[in-house]
């Protein structure tokens, strides 16, 4: 067998209008070891809510503080489509904030991290390359959509 691909995602790329308690799935071209698909080898990250200040700029004369990423937690769960491929859906923990552009990044070769997705060969092959993609969550007025997923009373006056 070859090097892992991805072979569809939902959301779409650059889909808009996203229920806010969408889950992420992704289905995979062979069988993957799900052992390897961890937070440190998928993430949702969302725009940051954080600014902080780098110890560079803390010492310098006009601090710009940066903002980092959102990291979304969630719980993953695998199974095998008929072809016999994995799919690995991600369930965010909470709802995701409306309006707003995420990133679904997978971890291939040639990242900063020593840990990447890999199938069930031996040795194993890891995914033939970083995949990320993004998409765009409904807007506030839309928020009552994904109210059940998340016991939330009322729909959103905002």
């Amino acid at each position: 067998m070859s090097s892992p691909s991805v072979i569809s995602v939902s959301p779409n790329p650059n889909q808009t209008e996203v229920v806010l308690g969408a889950q992420i799935i992704v289905t995979f071209d062979q069988p993957i070891d799900t052992t390897t698909v961890t937070p440190a080898t998928f993430s949702l990250t969302g725009p940051g809510q954080t600014q902080f200040v780098s110890p560079t700029e803390l010492n310098s004369r006009s601090p710009k503080p940066a903002v980092g990423r959102e990291y979304i937690p969630g719980t993953f769960t695998f199974s095998t489509n008929s072809d016999g491929n994995t799919v690995v859906t991600f369930s965010p923990t909470r709802p995701l904030r409306p309006d707003v552009v995420y990133t679904v990044l997978l971890v291939g070769p040639g990242s900063a991290l020593s840990e990447s997705i890999k199938n069930l060969e031996s040795p194993p092959d890891t995914l033939d390359s970083n995949y990320q993609w993004t998409f765009t969550t409904m807007g506030r007025w839309q928020r009552f959509v994904s109210r059940d997923r998340y016991n939330i009373s009322g729909a959103d006056k905002h």
